[in-house]
């Protein structure tokens, strides 16, 4: 199932994915045990559980099975583990190339100044083999931060903490806010089934590093800052079980090579605004917030995108097989004439005044086609007489004109192909 179909746009300045939330709002002192920076925690409540506080949140985890839950104190929600599986995550082992799966559940703990580290240990016939997770509050008391390491022996592949974690039901208006392209919202009461996964700047993937969740009117924000970061938003209906019958909505991070850590920001009550502006303040941190007065210097012709609709239109699509070699199928979306109608019925009888108008599919042979070699335009469309005509038209308009390119990809069969001119992987092969 495509989680397209279940989604809406996020009108606002960042979107974000983060997980599905959980539970009912709860009274604090109901909720965990209490284990606050610098207090002994070695005797915690009857479930053995080990705990962290702060003024803000309250986090418990069970070295017995991994199973945790995360009391936001400034709206009282509660926000729980994986409901199906006791434990924290799993570690998938690469040995020899053979890949097996281990769950993080049964640990030691022990305080870690204000945090915990819980230890592991994976591999059955190397008890001496471990690894350790290190959960701990940040200067602000909102953040928790979630960072793995492994000893030289444990052939990690991937490491899966965030593990359908923070779920939410379809009765505890909820859901997940993804930062692809102008942004998903997938509610927890789609009525489907489905699982989506996210990788980090992939092509429909995380545009950002961070997912959002939400449920009753409580936001969490979810950030990294790695590339090697997957995020899953799975949908189920449990058959049986406290939740049966019920659409539970998870999310699940999975770290690969290079990242270790991840980070969980409480915003108490809020919506996807919230998990934005908080977004916001984190990407400022890190260097990448650039104000539009400062885009807008030496590019004044900026400031005509605000408020702009963002309409695409498509004009020649030709598929072909996996090699590029073979034809399959071509389809004519527009001609460039149809096309600059479109925009004329645009703004002559829907009014609309401000319009980024993108044209994909103009090139030689039509979308993601032989590039580089896009020249001369689709003749199938009117050649390059008629692009230029439809341009014309489009800016009598007022509108802004996008032709849509692609500046990374070669195929095949272009003109221009030379594999000298390909990334190479580290064993030779193309990338």
């Amino acid at each position: 199932m495509n989680t397209k179909s279940t989604s809406s746009m996020l009108a606002c300045c960042c979107s974000v994915l983060i997980v599905g939330l959980a539970g009912s709002a709860v009274h604090p002192e109901d909720a965990v045990a209490v284990g606050g920076p610098g207090q002994n925690t070695s005797s915690p409540r009857a479930t053995g559980e080990e705990s962290i506080e702060t003024p803000y949140i309250r986090f418990s985890i069970s070295p017995r099975n991994g199973q945790y839950e995360i009391v936001d104190k400034q709206s009282n929600a509660l926000w729980n583990s994986n409901p199906f599986h006791e434990r924290l995550g799993e570690i998938t082992l690469n040995a020899a190339g053979q890949k097996h799966s281990v769950s993080l559940d049964r640990s030691e703990i022990r305080r870690v100044d204000s945090g915990l580290e819980l230890t592991f240990h994976p591999l059955i016939e190397q008890s001496a083999a471990w690894v350790q997770v290190l959960i701990r509050p940040l200067d602000n008391g909102k953040t928790l931060e979630f960072s793995y390491a492994s000893s030289p022996d444990v052939p990690v592949e991937s490491v899966r903490l965030l593990d359908q974690a923070f779920w939410v039901t379809d009765q505890e208006s909820g859901y997940v806010a993804v930062p692809t392209r102008m942004g998903q919202l997938i509610p927890a009461d789609s009525g489907k089934a489905f699982q989506e996964t996210f990788d980090t700047y992939d092509n429909e993937g995380c545009d950002m590093e961070m997912l959002g969740v939400v449920k009753q009117g409580s936001a969490l924000l979810v950030t990294w800052e790695d590339p090697y970061v997957e995020a899953e938003v799975r949908s189920t209906f449990p058959s049986s079980g406290p939740l049966a019958h019920r659409q539970v909505l998870s999310a699940s991070l999975t770290l690969r090579r290079s990242a270790k850590s991840f980070r969980l920001q409480f915003e108490g009550f809020g919506d996807y605004v919230t998990i934005a502006k908080a977004y916001r303040k984190v990407a400022a941190e890190r260097g990448w917030v650039v104000p539009w007065k400062e885009k807008l210097q030496g590019h004044p012709e900026r400031a005509r995108l605000f408020g702009a609709v963002d309409f695409r239109v498509g004009t020649l699509r030709r598929r072909m097989n996996a090699a590029s070699k073979q034809e399959e199928s071509v389809l004519i979306e527009e001609t460039f004439p149809e096309a600059a109608q479109v925009a004329e019925h645009l703004k002559i009888d829907l009014k609309l005044d401000k319009v980024l108008f993108l044209v994909s599919g103009w090139i030689r042979r039509g979308y993601d086609n032989q590039h580089p070699d896009i020249l001369p335009s689709a003749p199938e469309c009117g050649g390059d007489a008629g692009l230029a005509d439809m341009v014309q038209r489009v800016i009598r308009m007022g509108y802004l004109l996008s032709l849509h390119d692609n500046y990374q990809d070669i195929y095949r069969n272009s003109p221009s192909w030379n594999e000298d001119l390909i990334m190479k992987k580290p064993g030779g092969s193309l990338a």
